[in-house]
């Protein structure tokens, strides 16, 4: 039995001598494993399709629950994301794809959000693209951040506030409940969660608010985010 998607290379490793494993992320099927045989030679035809980032129409056949790649039509290779600071992001939003994707099931939205941020990568601010893209993952994941007003006395943050992690929601600086974040990164957080803001020109204010966003994610997920975390130390070197 054949079927179609579109799907994302989220990541693919080595098998046998010529064999490559191939996990897609897609909207119908949600995160699916796709053995493609053969493209790990030179003049292979589907060597694309294995490929990081390659976004492609795949064609797969199914057999006793297993998927072995038939065919694929590239939509988009990416290969603008070979720059450094584009490809520790696109590793790094793909590496949190493949962890909150569920697998064989639909997940149009994680496939979209996904889609979307890789040509933001390639063609706007690549720190606003990962910070909208943390973003989004928590709110579809189930556990979106709350900036509107403090969580504890329902006040409004402003200057110095803190997080709270299990609830994903700030307090101010009277309440004092969470880890302490700057006013210019709960800003930054209210600004891209669509709220009001205001303008505070740090500059290192979104570097900090991944950072956070990263900690938050790592914390629901009970999981080391590593290529999220090598994309921070690149930041700040």
């Amino acid at each position: 039995m054949e079927r179609k998607t579109e799907g994302i290379v989220l990541k693919s490793i080595d098998y046998l001598e010529n064999d490559k494993l191939v996990t897609l992320l897609t909207s119908e099927y949600g995160k699916i494993t796709v053995r493609a045989r053969g493209v790990k030679k030179t003049e292979a035809k589907l060597r694309f399709a294995a490929q990081p980032f390659c976004f492609a129409e795949y064609v797969f056949a199914e057999k006793d629950g297993r998927f072995t790649l038939v065919s694929a039509t590239c939509h988009e290779s990416f290969f603008e994301l070979a720059d450094p600071d584009k490809l520790y992001a696109a590793y790094a939003v793909t590496e949190l794809a493949c962890i909150v994707a569920p697998e064989r099931s639909p997940c149009k939205g994680f496939f979209l959000t996904l889609a979307q941020t890789l040509r933001n990568l390639v063609n706007e601010d690549v720190q606003t693209s990962v910070i909208r893209y943390l973003l989004a993952v928590c709110k579809e994941s189930g556990f979106p951040l709350n900036a509107e007003r403090c969580f504890s006395c329902g006040g409004e943050l402003c200057g110095k506030s803190y997080f709270h992690f299990p609830t994903g929601s700030f307090s101010c600086a009277a309440c004092r409940k969470g880890t302490a974040a700057s006013g210019s990164t709960v800003q930054l957080i209210r600004r891209y969660t669509g709220l009001p803001f205001e303008e505070v020109g740090e500059d290192d204010r979104k570097v900090r608010a991944i950072r956070l966003l990263k900690e938050y994610l790592a914390f629901h997920l009970d999981t080391d985010l590593k290529c999220l975390s090598a994309y921070i130390r690149q930041l700040l070197e």
